[in-house]
C-alpha cells in the first residue's frame, strides 16, 4: 500500500475525524495551517489515487464546491501500512503501550478488543 506523506496525510486525517463529506473551503477552515492552494492540489491527488470520491456539492458564499468523502479508512490504511513496513502486531502495541499519552481508558478499550479477539480465534 502506498503510505500518505505530508499534506495528503493531513487532509485525510481531516475527512476521516469530521466523518462526513468535506469542501476544500470546510477543509481549509477546520485545518487553516493548510493553505488553499494545497488543499485544492492534495484533494486532486487523493482524487487520482482514489483516495478519495466526489459525495455531492455544496454552496460556499455565492459558488458551489465539491465535497470529498474517503474511500480508505483510517483503520484499513492502517493495517496496509503496518502490513507493507512488516511491523507485527506486537511490534505495534508494544510502540503503543509505551507511548507517552496512553490513558487507562485506552488501555480498558485495548483489553476488551484483545479478549474479543481472543474469543474469536479460540472458536475457530
Amino acid at each position: 500500500m502506498d503510505i500518505l506523506k505530508g499534506k495528503r496525510y493531513d487532509i485525510m486525517n481531516v475527512l476521516w475525524e469530521e466523518g462526513r463529506p468535506l469542501s476544500a473551503f470546510e477543509i481549509n477552515d477546520i485545518a487553516p495551517e493548510l493553505k488553499m492552494p494545497t488543499v485544492r492540489r492534495c484533494l486532486e491527488l487523493l482524487l487520482k489515487e482514489n483516495l478519495i470520491k466526489v459525495a455531492g456539492t455544496s454552496m460556499n458564499g455565492k459558488v458551489y464546491a465539491r465535497n470529498y468523502t474517503p474511500l480508505l479508512s483510517r483503520e484499513d490504511y492502517l493495517k496496509g501500512n503496518a502490513k507493507s513496513r512488516k511491523i507485527s502486531p506486537v511490534e505495534m502495541m508494544t510502540a503503543l503501550l509505551e507511548s507517552d499519552n496512553i490513558t487507562l481508558e485506552d488501555l480498558e478499550q485495548l483489553q476488551k478488543l484483545i479478549d474479543k479477539k481472543r474469543s474469536e480465534l479460540e472458536s475457530r
